[in-house]
């Protein structure tokens, strides 16, 4: 039978062969989402490693865990613990641009960002749900 809950392994899987590689965790420990970074000077498409949080649900910490994209089964490259816990479900992407401090300072608060452009407003004209159909 299959169950839910948070993810405890991260799969790879080849769409053309159907083949697949899989890195489980202990029971207690839970992943988010799992973002590829390209190994510098890589030439295969997994030729990288796997970057995802590790939520340790028996000792409440976090570590980033770093895979072998090629070899997913295998043991990980590495196991970063961190200082700070965070709530399970936190996103990211990976690039490898880098922005100087003052580049990556918001222009404008969020507030004003939220409150400015009307996401509260409500439009009774549209409705994915057909509510204006009653």
């Amino acid at each position: 039978a299959e169950t839910s809950g948070p993810l405890n392994a991260v799969r790879k899987m080849n769409v053309e062969t159907g083949e697949s590689q899989v890195y489980t965790g202990e029971p207690h420990e839970f992943f988010n989402e799992p973002v590829f970074v390209p190994r510098v000077g890589a030439k295969d498409e997994d030729d990288g490693y796997i970057f995802t949080y590790c939520m340790d649900g028996k000792n409440e910490k976090v570590s980033l865990l770093i895979l072998d994209a090629k070899n997913l089964s295998g043991r990980p490259v590495c196991r970063i613990p961190l200082r700070t816990h965070f709530p399970y479900t936190l996103h990211g992407n990976w690039t490898a641009q880098t922005w100087e401090r003052d580049e990556s300072r918001s222009k404008t608060s969020s507030h004003e960002i939220f409150y400015g452009k009307g996401w509260n407003d409500f439009n009774s004209d549209f409705s994915s749900f057909g509510t204006n159909a009653f």
